[in-house]
């Protein structure tokens, strides 16, 4: 059971304030920028460190400070392994290519990730796409103060199952994030936390597709008093060049 003094520590983690927002909204922006030159990067033949390093000179010309984990690339059965480190490896043409990205400004951070392809991507990963793009706004139309992780999860549930790809998920949805990189709330397994207005979220319901690597994107989300508003947009999409 969860005291009212345990339950006041951990709402000052959970809760963000004006300026703190602002900060995280911030560092949004720039991985956003960021992120958006990737698929020009790509026309180049290039390995998963020069992308990593590509991205992180180009943050830190911007004024990134750092970042809140490695720039992560990966790309086909590599990225199963989800927090896989980028590898001097050639991205190859018609395989999937993900790229987890995190800077930091004012000492705040973000977390986004996107999904990219040279070529044509592997047919079997487009129902996965669209399940997961489903479920993820699905999660965002849900959030709002009063909303507990179970009924997010129990929601994703749902529409993976209809999907037919529920093997596909690990029964989880994201975390909260600001000064590190998984903060509270942790929105997977047995976890119930009531969300509420000011919390900062990332939101990826990812699913694996074995042999061909996992379909996953990252958005942060900021709760609002009758909703959530998303901090990071474009490249909506598996973006193929």
């Amino acid at each position: 059971t969860v005291t009212n003094l345990q339950q006041e520590i951990l709402d000052c983690r959970l809760i963000k304030d004006d300026e703190e927002i602002e900060k995280v909204s911030n560092a949004y922006k720039l991985a956003v920028k960021i992120m958006a030159q990737v698929p020009e990067w790509l026309q180049t033949p290039m390995t998963e460190s020069e992308l990593a390093a590509e991205m992180t000179r180009a943050a830190t010309i911007e004024g990134a400070e750092g970042t809140l984990f490695p720039t992560l690339v990966s790309c086909g059965e590599k990225m199963l392994a989800f927090h896989s480190p980028p590898l001097p490896r050639p991205l190859k043409k018609n395989e999937l290519i993900r790229v987890a990205f995190g800077p930091i400004v004012d000492g705040y951070g973000s977390d986004i990730i996107r999904s990219f392809c040279i070529g044509t991507p592997p047919a079997e990963v487009l129902p996965l796409k669209d399940a997961f793009f489903e479920a993820q706004e699905a999660v965002v139309d849900m959030l709002r103060p009063g909303v507990t992780s179970a009924d997010l999860l129990k929601k994703v549930e749902s529409i993976y199952t209809a999907r037919g790809c529920l093997k596909n998920w690990g029964y989880n949805i994201g975390h909260g994030l600001a000064l590190t990189i998984h903060e509270p709330p942790r929105m997977a397994g047995a976890d119930r936390t009531e969300i509420k207005e000011n919390m900062i979220l990332a939101v990826e319901p990812s699913l694996g597709c074995p042999p061909y690597g996992a379909f996953a994107h990252c958005d942060g989300v900021k709760i609002t008093a009758d909703g959530a508003e998303w901090l990071s947009t474009g490249l909506r999409d598996l973006v193929t060049v």
